[in-house]
């Protein structure tokens, strides 16, 4: 896929996730002036509500799509706390812990910003697997380094043309349409971090991508039996 193509279907995409929150707020100020006090105070609260959805879309997708934000990725603290709040309003619970290790350890923290921003469209891609809510597990080790992103809840399914992309080397080509925009650039920004992903469909209510450095992909691959 060229720059180009990427560019525009990136902005495209983005533009959809912000259709509805900003529609909503547009369409309740227009039928604000004809509501009771009761209905008024009902509809001023999903105007808010909106509002807020959209302001933490916004702010996540900054920090995960913008050129360069080292201060919106600061510490992996700051990370978990951008995933979570695009998280909450769609019913997704984020559990990631031993931050402050993982602040401490070098192979991490002088590429913060390429780790944050790969860590966060990988969440965003499985998120879209997800359509009854559930949980995101993030666990990490220090060595090589990895991490293990788990996606648990009703009905956590990868759709095949994006679990193909996960799979795929890089030499191949991807098919170029809206479906797969999203696990192209995630499999771009692994790149650039020579880093590997290892997708695994545990079940219908768990899918897991690992994270490994390139020379540890043939242990990764041996492990994917191995559910955690």
């Amino acid at each position: 896929m060229d720059a180009l193509t990427l560019a525009q279907m990136l902005c495209s995409r983005l533009c959809h996730d912000l259709i509805t929150p900003i529609g909503a707020i547009s369409s309740g100020f227009e039928i604000l002036e004809d509501c009771d006090e009761e209905d008024r105070a009902k509809l001023m609260d999903l105007t808010r509500r909106s509002a807020e959805t959209a302001s933490r879309r916004l702010t996540f997708y900054r920090a995960a799509f913008g050129y360069s934000l080292a201060s919106q990725h600061s510490t992996f603290l700051s990370i978990k706390q951008l995933m979570e709040g695009f998280l909450t309003p769609i019913k997704i619970h984020l559990e990631w812990h031993s931050l402050e290790a993982l602040d401490q350890n070098k192979q991490f923290n002088q590429q913060l910003t390429s780790w944050g921003r790969l860590l966060m469209n990988i969440v965003l891609t499985g998120a879209e697997g997800m359509p009854y809510g559930g949980e995101i597990q993030i666990t990490s080790t220090q060595k090589n380094p990895c991490f293990k992103i788990n996606f648990k809840g009703s009905f956590v399914k990868v759709r095949p043309e994006i679990m193909q992309i996960l799979k795929q080397n890089s030499q191949e080509e991807t098919v170029q349409t809206p479906l797969v925009i999203q696990v192209t650039f995630v499999k771009l920004l692994a790149k650039q971090l020579q880093v590997n992903l290892v997708p695994d469909q545990i079940n219908n209510e768990e899918f897991q991508i690992q994270v490994v450095a390139q020379q540890a992909k043939n242990d990764a691959f041996s492990s994917t039996n191995h559910h955690y």
